[in-house]
């Protein structure tokens, strides 16, 4: 019979288990449920095959099965959160010049063509900022005096 200490551990251990597979099922899913099915399946399979090659399992197959359809889930998944992460962890920068002569300033706004939402706001926020400070405001493509430039 096990301590209650080795109850406890492994209380715990399925706890985090099932916390990184309900973590992980919604973006699998995301991709397509076959995706989710196919890679639980896959983990389910792989742990079958260890825990009996390691004999450890020997009348707890569904463990085993659980064990590795879960930790295949959360393998996979756990690289497309670090991507998910990355805009927000460390937003776009793009770079702003300021020309002028003494009286007057030219304003160069870098962009990206795909960013994320909060860059874009950002570059809003700035544009507004700029506006109401007094500057005349240019877009890319637009003409001095059309009436896209005057909009």
């Amino acid at each position: 019979m096990p301590s209650v200490t080795a109850i406890r551990i492994q209380t715990l251990l399925w706890a985090v288990l099932g916390v990184l597979f309900l973590l992980s099922a919604p973006i699998l899913w995301a991709a397509s449920p076959l995706v989710l099915v196919a890679v639980a399946a896959l983990g389910a399979g792989l742990g079958l095959v260890v825990g009996w090659a390691i004999r450890s399992y020997r009348h707890r197959w569904r463990r085993s099965a659980l064990v590795g359809g879960a930790l295949a889930c959360t393998l996979v998944a756990a690289p497309l959160y670090w991507l998910v992460l990355q805009p927000a962890l460390h937003p776009l920068d793009v770079p702003r010049v300021t020309l002028g002569d003494g009286t007057r300033q030219v304003m160069f706004q870098g962009m990206v063509h795909v960013g994320s939402e909060q860059f874009y706001r950002s570059v809003v926020y700035d544009m507004i900022r700029a506006r109401d400070a007094g500057y005349v405001l240019y877009f890319e493509g637009t003409l001095p005096g059309t009436p896209e430039a005057t909009a």
